[in-house]
């Protein structure tokens, strides 16, 4: 059990240090909570949650192994992931220039959803992701692996991922934040729209 408890430990420590790593993940949290509402950003934290979730579980049944026999899987979920990151990238760098009109935060369901949404597509169309999920889970965790220890991993992702993406979208929410940008938005909406599409670019290549 204690050999068990200290892998769970080791990975957290990687998955950590993963999700710190820039990536769409972390630009569309941050974009979205300092652009629109905290509320926002929790939604797009839940979206992506589920994804590593989703990701995690199929690591488990082998997701590895999928990628190893069917070798166009791989290459078609990068294809997928940069497509849309460039779309949400050129779509983000378009907007920069139009004007905001200030009004209450939209907290309606279809907005939440359409912010969960967001977020949960971003995570699934990340092939670096699968690709963390199906190598470093499949080298730590085992087939043979106690069941307990596989609901573990799973709980320590979910964890690990709305934790972490929380707090980014609580920091890029606060009052001061938000204003700053509101000044910078024409630059900060292009920069982030450009990075979004270089990522898109550089997983299809």
């Amino acid at each position: 059990a204690m050999t068990e408890i200290f892998t769970l430990g080791t990975f957290v420590v990687v998955h950590l240090v993963a999700l710190a790593s820039p990536g769409p993940n972390l630009l569309i949290v941050s974009q979205t909570a300092v652009s629109r509402s905290r509320r926002a950003g929790m939604w797009v934290t839940a979206g992506i949650s589920t994804g590593a979730a989703t990701f995690s579980t199929l690591a488990l049944l082998s997701l590895d192994f999928l990628f190893g026999q069917i070798p166009w899987a791989y290459g078609a979920l990068k294809l997928a992931g940069g497509g849309y990151l460039f779309y949400l990238g050129f779509r983000l760098w378009r907007s920069a220039d139009t004007t905001i009109v200030p009004s209450q935060p939209d907290n309606s369901t279809h907005s939440n959803w359409r912010a969960y949404r967001l977020g949960l597509f971003t995570a699934l169309t990340n092939p670096k992701a699968a690709l963390f999920f199906g190598s470093v889970m499949t080298a730590l965790f085992p087939p043979a692996s106690p069941t307990w220890v596989k609901i573990a991993v799973i709980g320590l992702v979910i964890m690990d991922s709305f934790g972490f993406h929380a707090a980014i979208a609580c920091l890029f929410s606060l009052p001061g934040v938000q204003e700053r940008y509101q000044q910078m938005r024409r630059w900060t909406d292009r920069l982030a729209g450009g990075a979004l599409m270089i990522l898109g670019i550089r997983l299809v290549r």
